[in-house]
């Protein structure tokens, strides 16, 4: 495989313990963009 760049995503939904306010809160992260010069297969 050639040269490709890749970018890791994350997305949840925290739930807090009843009185916290917000009850729940959407969080979301993305990594920083690396390069791969070559995949192997296993």
């Amino acid at each position: 495989m050639k040269r490709q760049n890749y970018t890791g995503a994350a997305v949840g939904v925290v739930t807090f313990p009843p009185g916290y306010t917000p009850h729940t809160k959407q969080v979301k992260h993305t990594s920083a963009t690396v390069r791969i010069n070559a995949c192997k297969k296993s």
